[in-house]
């Protein structure tokens, strides 16, 4: 049977297509709270890691730094990023704590 551009040749495949965009927009996500949370050197280390998949031993050579001081500044960057995302929901939740007492009222 022959499908529309905007209907699916398989039912599982729109999942997929949901899976994905809501991966898209977590990723994104992470990038733009890494931008406003991270130092410029520890955002370009991460990124280089995850974005363009290279090793310790290659970012050390873009940051002019050891393998070493790469894997410490990529813990540091990765805790630094926790650290916002858990603030970030922390401030949800109080947001969320908020408007429920005020739709009670």
């Amino acid at each position: 049977p022959m499908t529309t551009a905007f209907e699916p040749a398989h039912p599982a495949s729109q999942s997929n297509v949901h899976a994905e965009l809501a991966q898209r927009e977590e990723s994104r996500h992470l990038w733009t709270l890494a931008d406003e949370a991270l130092h410029e050197d520890e955002r370009l280390a991460l990124w280089l890691k995850y974005g363009d998949d290279q090793s310790a031993r290659e970012i050390g050579r873009v940051l002019e730094g050891t393998e070493a001081a790469v894997r410490i500044l990529l813990v540091r960057a990765r805790k630094r990023l926790r650290q916002a995302l858990e603030r970030e929901a922390e401030s949800r939740r109080e947001h969320e704590a908020l408007d429920a007492r005020l739709v009670r009222r």
